[in-house]
């Protein structure tokens, strides 16, 4: 099988190498009280509110800066009815063309203004 490597040959797989010392390394612990611990983690909280704080405090700086509530750009200004000087605006009329009849889209256009119905010839 062409196996090699690890001490492995062709009627012995090593899958896994060791990579230990012969003689493992002695455990150790650290250990404290139970009110260490909580006297930390009471320090930790407490900044970590005072940090959040903070945070707030930069983030709406930075978020209204020139103003929480900013300006537009100013309107036009509207014209006064019955200003003198100035003409009346007419509205915008529009006339139906021979195309209208071929297009229901355009006939159905509000917009859009009839055409007079051809005259028809009476008989006697």
């Amino acid at each position: 099988m062409q196996i090699e490597g690890n001490g492995s040959h062709s009627t012995l797989l090593r899958w896994f190498e060791d990579r230990a010392g012969p003689v493992p390394d002695a455990p150790w612990m650290l250990s404290a009280p139970m009110t260490v611990y909580r006297l930390v983690m009471l320090a930790w909280a407490l900044w970590l509110a005072l940090a959040v704080l903070g945070w707030l405090r930069w983030g709406s700086k930075a978020f209204g800066d020139g103003g929480f509530w900013k300006k537009g750009p100013p309107r036009p200004a509207r014209p006064q009815p019955g200003a003198a000087g100035k003409a009346p605006v007419a509205s915008p009329v529009t006339v139906a063309s021979s195309d209208a009849a071929a297009s229901p889209r355009a006939a159905a256009s509000p917009d859009a203004v009839a055409a007079p119905a051809p005259a028809r010839d009476e008989e006697p």
